[in-house]
């Protein structure tokens, strides 16, 4: 089915985490054969996991359409049901006695898009880098550090953004990004 003129149908969530109650071995035995990255040497203090969710159906398009043109409203939502089918997670290491989320997105190529969340367009930082030959942002304010980057593998994207709140360096934060391995 084609998109009438000037109407999208997007699946949009907050990926929000939950605890993931097994091993990290457990984890990547549930992934297999997708691996990730990881940082040698360390465990994870905690593991959560995000999951996607159920397409929308044919006929759900066709009843936001037609409620979009009833209503006239531009956004039209309809309650999602979770799938089990994990798209991410969130992996967190203790780093110099500090805690830094490695959170992941996986994604089949050119099926999805991520947004980055920058709590003040105003007071944040950013520069490009290089992290895993791949090209990266590293994002910064008061409040936050965040080194996001994305690479392409076996037909997937996984986007890793790595979220520290301000007790490590820039330096340390690079230098952990590239530690991690597959």
């Amino acid at each position: 089915m084609t998109d009438p003129p000037n109407k999208q149908i997007r699946n949009e969530t907050n990926y929000s985490g939950e605890r993931w109650s097994g091993s990290l071995r457990q984890l990547l035995d549930t992934i297999h054969p997708l691996r990730i990255r990881l940082a040698p040497g360390l465990q994870p203090k905690k593991i959560e996991v995000i999951y996607g969710f159920e397409p929308i159906s044919t006929n759900q398009m066709l009843e936001m359409y037609q409620e979009a043109e009833e209503t006239g409203a531009t956004i039209v939502t309809r309650d999602l049901r979770k799938s089990s089918d994990l798209v991410g997670g969130s992996l967190y290491y203790l780093v110099k006695g500090r805690l830094v989320e490695c959170r992941i997105l996986v994604s089949q190529l050119a099926s999805s898009t991520s947004r980055i969340h920058v709590p003040s367009i105003d007071e944040h930082e950013e520069e490009m880098l290089l992290v895993h030959q791949c090209p990266a942002a590293y994002l910064y304010d008061r409040h936050r550090h965040q080194l996001i980057w994305a690479e392409e593998k076996d037909g997937f994207c996984f986007q890793y953004d790595l979220r520290e709140h301000q007790q490590l360096t820039k330096e340390e934060i690079v230098r952990f990004a590239q530690s991690l391995a597959f």
